[in-house]
């Protein structure tokens, strides 16, 4: 019988063999590997940037991406609750999307984080500012028009599609 570690060096040897095999091309800013059996990935992007781990894994780890698991969970889980709130309040948890100027909800923001400070705690004032924050992230970016902070007129926030773009190499 096997044991564990005659498997995991044969599963490394068939690994190796399997890279080695495999052709990499480029055809209009897509990658598309063809393994031996000739079955095509198309969307597989490459950075070149690799990380390895112990156990001999390889990951393509580019810049851009943003790094999710750095995020409070906790904070995640205040917001999503505050935008289950709001869907409850309004009936479609979209409705924000649909576009309103962004003072609205910097306003917001800035009158929950005043009863924050001000020691009220009748709700989640740090989610619910979290909360308009985003949305207001979201608005200026996919809504420059709904932009009417003086000052700020006009701006358009590139991050969104720059993000989009890394997203996918």
């Amino acid at each position: 019988m096997e044991d564990r570690k005659d498997f995991e060096e044969r599963d490394r040897q068939r690994l190796q063999a399997a890279q080695k095999e495999s052709v990499s091309f480029y055809d209009a800013g897509h990658k598309h590997e063809r393994t031996s059996v000739g079955v095509a990935k198309q969307g597989i992007h490459d950075s070149g940037n690799r990380t390895g781990f112990g156990t001999g894994a390889v990951r393509d780890r580019p810049q851009g991406k943003g790094r999710f698991v750095l995020l409070s969970p906790i904070a995640l889980r205040r917001i999503a609750l505050r935008a289950e709130d709001g869907e409850r309040k309004y009936g479609d948890g979209r409705n924000w999307e649909k576009g309103m100027p962004v003072s609205e909800f910097l306003d917001s923001a800035l009158r929950h984080l005043a009863q924050y400070m001000a020691g009220d705690d009748n709700e989640d004032h740090l989610a619910a500012a979290a909360w308009n924050l985003q949305a207001a992230m979201q608005t200026e970016e996919l809504h420059p028009d709904m932009q009417n902070i003086p000052g700020r007129e006009g701006k358009v926030y590139v991050w969104y599609s720059q993000f989009a773009e890394g997203w996918n190499k």
